[in-house]
């Protein structure tokens, strides 16, 4: 931990010192191995199911390591400070190399935030043909980008300077202002520091409001089934907004290949556009060729930026399946939920689920149904309304102690609750570093509430197994733009000027950022003047708007009500309500219909088709285009892309003519039912369905 100390450094400590160094460095192991596990799953359960690039997987796990640890070393490092102080202990020598270390952190998450990362989403979406002309076209985006920042920061930069220039002539030389490199410095670390108090303001009011909501009703089914029913024709919409989007670049594609001569210097391009794209072509052959797109004005540049767009109608398209699928499994399972709680029978039997334990071991389904029962109908509910009400305690905590700052700063009365818990167990390290960890862990997890629950268009949305490498990074630079100025908020509700004013030394982290005052500005990151006090003081207000809906209120007495905002009062009569129920009830019965018509070997293979195809966004596609031709006997591949023959279900359905007469009947009554809806929903519908 400690690489730096020598045997005879260590033996001039005294025993005390000794062992809170001993403490330090097990502590800090022991986080070590937690944040490897914590990043490990993170990276696991978003990306499982759509593995990125191994450069891209180092630096999301070297990211998200590196802000972990910073949560854990501030910990330490504070409740090491605090109990030094209570202990009247000078500790200036092991801090020393904790400033170190907060020097390699600190700078790890600048460089990742402000450099690698940006320019890895920049190589990601980058249109370019080869390697280095996409790292080229990346580092270019990113230069463009910091012009940018350059010229919004500079502005602000030069209010500063004139600031300081003004503020120089009313002070005697002593005390004035010197230019020099460290100035400067700070003062660019100062607009970083902004931009990261910025979003984490945002981010601690939103989760303030909505994190307690969001609890609460976690285990309320019949809402969320209603809830699911209201996303259910935007969600549709989405992924044939997603679909068409897709279709129409593919069109440019191919009437680029239709047109373009074989002895063209720019033909190697395109055939490299069909050779990535080959399985989408195949896919939407019928629907290019009546989309007919014209071809572009053919240029290296244009080629570019067509392969960049595909490549976003690709990621697109993806997310919006995907995030169809899963409201289709959340769906059901409600669904099966609130029939077991009506029918009074303690178990949830499901068409869609495969347990395997249920399937082999007959005594264990007899305890686990009953358990399983209880909890998702009886349990959960109140067990989250319970976690709802901590929630929201914590939240107006947080919210009060933003105002500890500006108190002491008006009448030294520290006000923070987080500082007088803390005296209760200042003589104990243990006891202060679990509670340090505690308040630390609880501020994480409002931001990363926040985070990852956030969705910004189709550019970023976090979804289970199948999140893009664009995304994930997307959510890497949020995280540690954002991470040190938590910490530099903990530090500083809980009021560290009146704990370490005998022993400010005692807290490395203070001596890393400076003092929060003006002065501070010389000193490496910290944000000067009065930013860092009152700035905070925002995140009531933010809370405030969240809670109550102010936005689309605002918006809904404009004229511009949104129809996608769920209003949990309105009736179940609702028109958007009723649209996704009956899209649901469409879907279920349909798919139901594949389980059985896939399930003539058993019903556990049947579901494991069912689960494999909602895994798997490119089967699942695939698999609605080809519905028919498996069917009618055509198909030579299961619904999970494997070479399964399907001879005597296809011979079935041809050699049954009472049975396609049925069916053919089945149709019609379908399109009867479907002329009340709207037209891109009956659309849709048809291409869904069995042609």
């Amino acid at each position: 931990m400690f690489p730096f100390l020598s045997v005879s450094q260590l033996s001039s400590f005294d025993a005390n010192l000794s062992l809170i160094l001993i403490y330090d460095c097990i502590s800090i192991g022991l986080s070590g191995i937690l944040i490897i596990l914590l990043t490990s799953y993170i990276l696991y359960y978003f990306t499982n199911k759509g593995p990125l690039k191994y450069g891209v997987y180092i630096c999301l796990g070297f990211s998200y390591f590196i802000s972990f640890l910073s949560l854990a070393l501030v910990s330490i490092d504070l409740a090491t400070g605090l109990h030094a102080t209570h202990n009247n202990e000078d500790i200036s020598d092991i801090n020393y190399y904790f400033v170190i270390l907060w020097r390699i952190i600190y700078w790890s998450i600048q460089l990742m935030s402000w450099i690698i990362n940006p320019f890895n989403q920049s190589f990601e979406v980058s249109g370019e043909f080869t390697f280095i002309l996409k790292v080229l076209r990346a580092i270019w985006d990113n230069l463009i980008s910091y012009i940018i920042y350059g010229v919004v920061f500079g502005a602000i930069g030069a209010v500063f300077v004139i600031y300081v220039l003004v503020s120089n002539s009313m002070l005697p030389p002593e005390e004035q202002t010197t230019w020099s490199w460290d100035v400067f410095l700070g003062l660019a670390l100062s607009a970083s520091s902004a931009v990261g108090m910025v979003l984490f303001c945002f981010f601690i009011g939103y989760a303030s409001a909505e994190l307690p909501k969001f609890l609460w009703n976690m285990r309320n089914n019949e809402r969320n089934l209603r809830f699911l029913e209201f996303q259910a024709g935007k969600c549709f919409d989405e992924v044939a907004d997603a679909e068409e989007d897709l279709i129409d670049e593919l069109s440019h594609l191919r009437a680029l290949d239709e047109s373009v001569d074989e002895s063209h210097k720019l033909r190697p391009l395109i055939q490299k556009m069909k050779h990535w794209y080959e399985k989408e072509l195949q896919r939407y052959e019928k629907q290019i060729q009546r989309e007919r797109g014209d071809p572009i004005q053919l240029s290296r540049n244009n080629l570019v930026y067509l392969n960049k767009r595909i490549l976003a109608s690709k990621r697109g398209h993806r997310k919006a399946i995907v995030a169809w699928q899963h409201l289709l499994k959340r769906a059901f399972f409600l669904q099966d939920v609130l029939e077991a709680k009506q029918s009074g029978v303690w178990s949830i039997a499901s068409p869609f689920r495969r347990n395997y334990l249920r399937t082999k071991i007959s005594f264990l389904k007899k305890l686990i149904d009953p358990l399983e029962y209880f909890y998702h109908v009886h349990f959960a509910k109140w067990f989250f309304r319970v976690l709802s009400l901590g929630s929201a305690l914590l939240c107006l905590i947080i919210i009060w102690n933003q105002l500890t700052p500006m108190v002491y700063n008006i009448s030294h009365v520290n006000v923070s609750i987080f500082y007088w818990t803390i005296q209760l167990f200042v003589g104990n390290w243990f006891a202060l570093t679990a509670l340090s960890f505690t308040i630390t862990i609880s501020m994480a997890l409002l931001v990363y509430f926040t985070m990852f629950n956030l969705k910004i268009f189709s550019i970023y949305h976090l979804l289970p197994h199948y999140t893009d490498s664009y995304s994930m990074l997307f959510t890497n630079v949020f995280l540690c733009r954002v991470i040190p100025m938590l910490c530099f908020n903990y530090i500083n509700i809980i009021g560290v000027e009146s704990i370490s004013r005998q022993h400010p030394q005692n807290i490395a982290f203070v001596q890393f950022m400076g003092t929060i005052r003006l002065n501070g500005l010389k000193v490496l990151g910290s944000l000067g003047g009065y930013f860092a006090d009152y700035f905070p003081l925002i995140i009531p207000f933010i809370a405030f708007v969240f809670l109550f809906n102010l936005v689309e209120r605002f918006a809904a007495c404009c004229g511009f009500e949104n129809r996608f905002v769920y209003d949990s009062k309105r009736s179940m009569n609702d028109e958007n309500v009723a649209e996704g129920k009956e899209l649901l009830a469409k879907e279920r019965e349909r798919e139901i219909r594949r389980i059985r018509e896939y399930g003539r070997n058993g019903k556990r293979a049947a579901q494991m088709d069912w689960e494999d195809r909602m895994e798997n966004p490119d089967h699942f596609v695939l698999d609605e285009r080809d519905l028919e031709i498996q069917l009618e006997g055509n198909g030579k591949s299961s619904s999970r892309g494997k070479d399964v023959e399907l001879e005597d279900v296809s011979s079935k359905r041809t050699n049954s003519k009472k049975q396609s007469k049925q069916v053919e009947e089945e149709e019609e009554e379908e399109e009867e039912e479907d002329g009340k809806w709207s037209k891109r929903t009956r659309d849709m519908l048809r291409n869904f369905k069995d042609e």
